[in-house]
């Protein structure tokens, strides 16, 4: 996580080395560090780890991420369980999953260029 946003708040950027509590009931949105560029005949999924599950940290997202999308991805954080937990940049909390090749372009032949178009932050 690079970006963080919590629900109606601030924004702020968490540094490598640096932790971000999220406490029981929060919602936060974080970016993932890299920058994602899929090329228009690959789409992939975003799942979440069962290490940061089993802390009662549910990492969800609109987990399709569409053909020839650009940016880095959003996931949405919410701590579902009962004590506060440290997230920090380089914790391994989701994973991207290139499950589906097409047989042919997504829906344009340019990709996708909808409003999440090389987003860089929340």
């Amino acid at each position: 996580m690079a970006w963080a946003e919590t629900a109606g708040r601030e924004r702020l950027f968490v540094r490598s080395g640096e932790k971000f509590v999220l406490h029981p009931g929060d919602c936060v949105l974080g970016t993932t560090r890299e920058f994602v560029a899929l090329p228009n005949d690959v789409m992939a999924f975003v799942e979440g780890r069962s290490g940061i599950g089993r802390m009662g940290v549910v990492v969800a997202t609109a987990t399709q991420v569409a053909p020839g999308f650009h940016g880095v991805i959003v996931l949405e954080l919410a701590n579902i369980g009962t004590v506060p937990v440290q997230v920090k940049p380089e914790m391994g909390i989701a994973q991207l999953v290139f499950a589906h090749t097409l047989m042919a372009p997504g829906d344009r032949a340019r990709g996708y260029r909808g409003r999440f178009h090389c987003q860089i932050y929340p």
